[in-house]
């Protein structure tokens, strides 16, 4: 084998590694991005500690203890979906089980089945807590005024509540195709990385 062919050869290896740690690397940052940035956020670090401490001392007795950390730490000022008691519940089972706390295999147990039991309960007394503050107001306001039997009130948060939906539509409409043109922007970047590495490797037997 010639040196050139040889060294054609590395060149085209190389490619393909860079391309395939930039493809898998997307991949990862997709779908991690949301996740990675509530475990490393100070509110989120703060409300897993209050929980684990409160646990340890058992001064947990209902959802109410909960939501008062949850408030304290600050999470509920940043009024995002992904940042909702029930989803931040769960993360924090996930670090339970992952170690990251030092505490005896039955305490992690019963502490795990404690918060999934609020969890159920948060979901049972706060059917819209998942969604955005806005939707989440409107439907509130929807149940108090079906209570009182007040139609025109109701139809007009129905109203309301569908502007919004169309807006917040147009909005992640708007958002997936820029984020598909990004995609597609990356994925050209890692074609033309490998076509550009094997093209010294082909050229000689095309040249023949």
């Amino acid at each position: 084998m010639s040196p050139s062919l040889s060294l054609s050869m590395v060149f085209a290896g190389a490619a393909l590694v860079g391309a395939s740690v930039q493809f898998f690397q997307l991949k990862k940052e997709t779908k991690d991005e949301n996740n990675d940035e509530i475990i490393n956020s100070q509110e989120y670090k703060l409300f897993r500690d209050s929980i684990f401490n409160a646990l340890k001392l058992s001064s947990i007795n209902d959802i109410t203890d909960i939501k008062n950390i949850y408030l304290g730490s600050g999470i509920s000022k940043l009024n995002k979906k992904d940042y909702d008691i029930t989803h931040l519940l769960r993360i924090f089972i996930v670090d339970l089980l992952s170690g990251r706390f030092k505490a005896e295999e039955c305490e992690i147990n019963n502490w795990k089945s404690k918060i999934t039991a609020f969890i159920h309960r948060f979901e049972e007394s706060l059917p819209y807590e998942d969604l955005p503050q806005t939707e989440r107001s409107i439907l509130t306001d929807i149940d108090s005024f079906l209570e009182l039997d007040n139609k025109e009130s109701v139809k007009r948060k129905i109203s309301e509540l569908a502007r919004i939906i169309k807006t917040r539509e147009e909005y992640l409409n708007k958002l997936e195709r820029s984020n598909k043109n990004s995609n597609k922007v990356a994925v050209i970047g890692i074609v033309l990385t490998v076509v550009f590495g094997f093209l010294p490797f082909v050229l000689p037997f095309l040249q023949k």
